[in-house]
């Protein structure tokens, strides 16, 4: 006899499911952030999913940081992020906590350049909010789907894509990224 869970399901979290063996909703996002941002930085990040864009954008197979395994590292990678992102995103929704004023210390430690306003340095979660209000996570996947495919094929992505969101997509990723890093290194937790 099976017993119902009472906890609302959390749709499209299959790489956070593949990667632990727990319920997606138990994982502490940060966790997987500091996995993911172990090897390289938030900026070092942006720049591999740039050259993954350009080589997507290519209408022949351009990717040309070692074998093709090494774009599909980096999308599932970037599809963790994604995922750990939401689970963030979701949480902070539910609570009426705010977040705590940022430190100045935390500025020393910037990457410049950076995508993310002043605003947006101060409280990371206005671009988690920005990103998922502009799209759900379902249509995330999809593109960053639609990405993936071109990036190791022949065609290019505006072949697959609506022209007018290929900008949008690199913008907003690029955004999500840097306040992913930025959530991270400052792991502001929410005031009481």
């Amino acid at each position: 006899m099976s017993t119902q869970s009472t906890s609302k399901p959390m749709p499209f979290l299959n790489r956070l499911a593949l990667v632990h063996p727990v319920d997606p909703t138990t994982i502490n996002p940060y966790a997987v952030l500091r996995d993911i941002f172990q090897t390289d930085s938030s900026t070092g990040f942006i720049q591999q999913f740039r050259e993954s864009c350009q080589s997507a954008l290519s209408q022949n197979y351009a990717w040309k940081e070692g074998c093709p395994g090494n774009l599909l590292f980096l999308h599932e990678r970037l599809e963790m992020l994604l995922e750990a992102c939401y689970l963030i995103y979701v949480q902070k929704s539910g609570s009426k906590k705010k977040w705590l004023p940022l430190k100045k210390k935390y500025f020393k430690k910037l990457a410049l350049p950076c995508p993310l306003s002043m605003q947006e340095l101060d409280n990371p979660y206005l671009v988690l909010e920005s990103f998922f209000s502009y799209r759900g996570l379902r249509e995330w996947k999809q593109d960053m789907h639609e990405w993936l495919e071109a990036g190791l094929s022949n065609q290019t992505v505006s072949e697959i894509i609506e022209p007018e969101s290929l900008l949008p997509y690199c913008r907003y990723m690029e955004k999500l990224v840097a306040a992913a890093g930025w959530l991270l290194l400052c792991h502001k937790k929410p005031a009481a």
